[in-house]
């Protein structure tokens, strides 16, 4: 079965699933706390904080994906075995994951497997469900399959392309903030998030043109390899026929020379 990598909209989608289960899960477990406990302490801040802080790589280790990516068909393996991902590098991966945030989600659109750099760290990838992929074969639509090496050459990782992402995310950070400042919503929380979403819709929406660019070139470089195999197998064929022509010329030639062999003999 072809491995089928997962896009970034559909990550980004799968972590906003799991920021919303994270934001539920931390009041419940402030409650149960004090449901135990009366006084406060640092262990309650723990507690209240644990879904932040080990949710992700809990589950990336023991089930294979987060909440919002096993309900979106994703599944987190080792690139090189394909099982699943240990606590002693999940762990790294998510902190890595939470400092650089959307810098590491960028990393996809210049990576052969749509790595982020949490998993080119790590040591992962994040692919379709085979499970899902065979019960339905149409979720397959949702996935990519590894880019070729000629689309990158021999500079791989390509980092003057992802220098010149980060520039342009930050670049565009900027620009947001400034006009939501203008509108007075720039400070609020609110602001804060919009600004973030807004720069990341910029980002994904010229990354996704760039991947279009990319599967338009690797369909053209499939169809001249398509015509080079047929020409090549059209001329052996061409070859053998004219075997065959010359094998069915020689024996004419070997009856008229027979006929002057034997008027030569009369004479």
């Amino acid at each position: 079965m072809t491995i089928l990598y997962a896009r970034a909209q559909r990550r980004c989608v799968a972590a906003m699933l799991d920021i919303v289960f994270i934001l539920l899960l931390m009041p419940l477990m402030a409650i149960a706390y004090n449901a135990v406990f009366d006084e406060a302490s640092a262990f309650r801040a723990f507690i209240v904080l644990s879904p932040l802080l080990l949710l992700d790589p809990l589950f990336v280790s023991l089930a294979g994906a987060t909440p919002g990516q096993f309900l979106l068909g994703m599944r987190v393996r080792r690139s090189e075995t394909m099982g699943r991902c240990p606590l002693y590098l999940s762990l790294p991966r998510y902190f890595v994951k939470l400092l650089l945030g959307t810098i590491s989600l960028l990393y996809m659109y210049n990576s052969r497997r749509h790595q982020t750099l949490h998993d080119r760290l790590a040591g992962t990838v994040v692919i379709l469900s085979p499970g899902r992929l065979i019960r339905k074969p149409n979720f397959a639509k949702y996935g990519e399959e590894e880019y070729p090496s000629e689309d990158f050459g021999d500079n791989y990782p390509p980092a003057r392309g992802f220098g010149a992402q980060i520039v342009l995310y930050f670049f565009v950070l900027i620009v947001f903030q400034l006009i939501l400042e203008g509108v007075g919503g720039g400070e609020t929380v609110i602001g804060e998030a919009a600004s973030l979403l807004l720069s990341i819709v910029a980002i994904s929406s010229i990354a996704t043109r760039r991947d279009r660019r990319r599967k338009k070139a690797a369909e053209r470089l499939d169809n001249e390899l398509a015509d080079d195999n047929r020409t090549g197998a059209e001329e052996p064929q061409s070859l053998a026929g004219g075997e065959n022509t010359s094998n069915r010329i020689a024996p004419d030639a070997a009856d008229e020379g027979e006929d002057g062999d034997e008027s030569r003999k009369t004479y």
